[in-house]
């Protein structure tokens, strides 16, 4: 029975000897290079945070810029090229132009669209209409109706 007493006396002792130190944390948390870890841990969740907000923000810009190019785009087609040659020297030839109803008269010189086969003098850039719908009345000077 003595020997039996000493077996469980024995095993209580294991059993203290391995559960004290599981209680108190092991070995591996009293280590000092953890808190360092932890600072490191720390600032490295700091700076993805604030990569976040920056690409956040890029992400911002990124669709405005986007946007941008989308009208560009739209407003390119709005574009185009019209040759074009001029008529007349305004001395010895040219079209008659008068402001008061013909008591004076002058020669003038006319921009004009070629005529088929002939090599344009110079290149005109050419609105669509439709995309300067509402802004018409700018290219007419006051008093006179489009």
């Amino acid at each position: 029975m003595r020997n039996a007493r000493y077996a469980w006396l024995l095993f209580v002792l294991a059993l203290a000897a391995i559960a004290v130190p599981i209680a108190e944390g092991t070995s591996s948390a009293k280590d000092p290079r953890v808190p360092a870890l932890a600072r490191k841990v720390a600032v490295l969740q700091g700076n993805v945070a604030a990569l976040k907000d920056d690409v956040a923000t890029l992400q911002k810009s990124l669709s405005a810029v986007k946007k941008q190019a989308d009208t560009l785009a739209t407003k390119a087609g709005c574009l185009g090229v019209q040759g074009a040659v001029q008529r007349g020297d305004g001395v010895r030839e040219g079209y008659v132009y008068t402001t008061n109803g013909g008591s004076d008269t002058q020669l003038g010189t006319a921009i004009d669209t070629p005529d088929q086969g002939e090599t344009p003098d110079f290149l005109l850039a050419v609105v669509d209409p439709q995309c300067a719908a509402g802004s018409t009345r700018a290219l007419y000077r006051p008093g006179i109706a489009p």
